[in-house]
């Protein structure tokens, strides 16, 4: 797990390569590539940190909750629609599977580290969608409290049990 999580912060720029192969189809292309992939090597590295690392991890989990935020800020000053980012976010999980197929031999350690990544995407896509409505969620006192939960709150920590 360790060498592919190395592996895939070295290699963000081929991931986002095999990501826009992705989405080209995709209603956002039309956007200059900046605007595409602005933010997402952010989000990729911390959410390999965050997933591929053991799960006492919360400090890459609060990155992963930051960048991921943050993203999605951006995506709704580019007048993105939110439904979109989850759209997004599958094509990004799709890209690192495909990424890593071709990578990587040995199946049970890709699927270990895909289902790792999963929890991370899922992580992230909240975190985007927490970002896109910030304006909101901050007028209504619950924006530090949020983004402090979903990073010690978020799947890649199954040992933490809250009441």
């Amino acid at each position: 797990m360790r060498a592919i999580r190395e592996h895939l912060k070295v290699h963000v720029a081929d991931v986002l390569l095999e990501w826009e192969r992705l989405v080209r189809e995709q209603p956002w292309y039309s956007l200059p590539a900046e605007h595409r992939i602005d933010g997402l090597p952010d989000v990729i590295v911390a959410l390999v940190d965050a997933s591929l690392c053991r799960a006492e991890n919360t400090e890459g989990c609060r990155k992963l909750v930051h960048s991921a935020a943050l993203h999605g800020a951006h995506r709704r000053e580019q007048s993105i629609p939110e439904h979109l980012i989850l759209t997004e976010y599958h094509l990004l999980r799709q890209a690192l599977w495909y990424y890593l197929v071709r990578e990587y031999s040995g199946a049970e350690r890709i699927n270990t580290a895909i289902m790792h990544l999963d929890s991370g995407i899922t992580l992230a896509t909240n975190a985007s969608m927490w970002g896109y409505h910030r304006p909101e969620i901050e007028s209504m006192g619950k924006w530090e409290e949020g983004i402090e939960r979903m990073a010690t709150d978020s799947p890649l920590h199954p040992r933490i049990k809250r009441a």
